[in-house]
């Protein structure tokens, strides 16, 4: 390219080659003020379902941005993914896609969740919309619950996948009928990405480095996926992940340090005690990090330590 401009500077033509793709070549020109307005038209914040982890989210978790919640087996990662989804299909309506690669996921879990945040003045509100009288008796009242809690799991899409390449045709088929299924869904949550990329990055196979650097080439190319899905179709992208503790007693997300720069925000779950864990931010483009709360797990999922008590 650089000796083809050349050659027109010889000629005296390379003014008018350059003013002919200038328009093509260049890249399109954005100010802070579009890019300000377009966030807020299109990014939303997302409550948790914990007022404390909200406050220091500033709102809990934003679509349009990959978020990993890493930590150790047993820290509340997989409870917090889970009442967070219950907090969102009951504020918002909208839908979630849970893939799930441990068999963690526990409808009855979340039906429990559901249900404990659920007030029996929101069931007699819904029962008055169906049936348009009181109650008559509390086998109404139980009705009217079950069915309310019905609705809300019926919104939440669940998707088993126990190989790298079970995740990309689930992936593949959210993207080949992205009309149909993108219409109300509101968040994509795995648990756990480590479990199903590690062994791609990881194992070396009969090829050695060869196969290594194969695996983490498709490795990214499907969490590139992941965070194309977060941006194009303004959706929130949580994955779960493990961590390993190194010798000085950092703690480090798995899959290596590639994996590192992938999500937006990245939250460290820890284990203080029994029935007692802490949440730290550690990674994020727009928030001070370092930042942690603490929480408890109960019938209602994440909540206060000092409400279990």
């Amino acid at each position: 390219l650089f000796l083809f401009l050349e050659n027109m500077n010889m000629r005296g033509d390379v003014s008018g080659y350059r003013c002919a793709c200038n328009p093509d070549c260049t890249l399109k020109m954005f100010s802070g003020i579009d890019l300000y307005n377009d966030m807020c038209r299109n990014i939303c914040a997302f409550s948790t379902g914990y007022e404390a982890m909200d406050r220091m989210l500033k709102g809990g978790i934003y679509s349009s941005e990959l978020t990993e919640l890493v930590g150790p087996v047993g820290s509340g990662k997989t409870q917090f993914c889970l009442t967070f989804i219950a907090n969102l299909v009951k504020q918002t309506g909208g839908r979630v896609l849970f893939i799930d690669t441990t068999g963690g996921f526990s409808g009855v879990r979340l039906a429990e969740i559901l249900l404990s945040r659920t007030s029996s003045s929101e069931m007699q509100v819904y029962f008055q919309l169906h049936r348009f009288f009181c109650f008559l008796c509390i086998y109404d009242l139980i009705a009217a619950c079950f069915q309310i809690i019905h609705e809300l799991l019926s919104k939440v899409v669940v998707e088993f996948a126990v190989s790298h390449d079970d995740l990309n045709r689930i992936l593949e088929g959210v993207e080949q009928n992205a009309e149909g299924i993108l219409t109300k869904l509101k968040v994509i949550v795995v648990d756990h990405v480590g479990t199903i990329l590690s062994p791609t990055v990881f194992g070396e196979g009969e090829m050695g480095m060869l196969c290594k650097c194969s695996g983490i080439q498709k490795t990214m190319k499907t969490c590139l996926r992941l965070r194309n899905f977060a941006k194009d179709f303004n959706l929130a992208v949580l994955v779960v992940n493990s961590a390993v503790e190194l010798d000085d007693g950092e703690i480090r997300p798995m899959l290596g340090q590639w994996w590192a720069a992938m999500p937006d925000t990245r939250l460290l779950f820890r284990t203080l005690d029994f029935n007692f864990y802490s949440v730290t931010l550690i990674k994020s483009c727009k928030l001070s990090i370092g930042e942690a709360v603490s929480f408890s797990c109960g019938l209602e999922g994440v909540k206060c330590p000092e409400s279990s008590q």
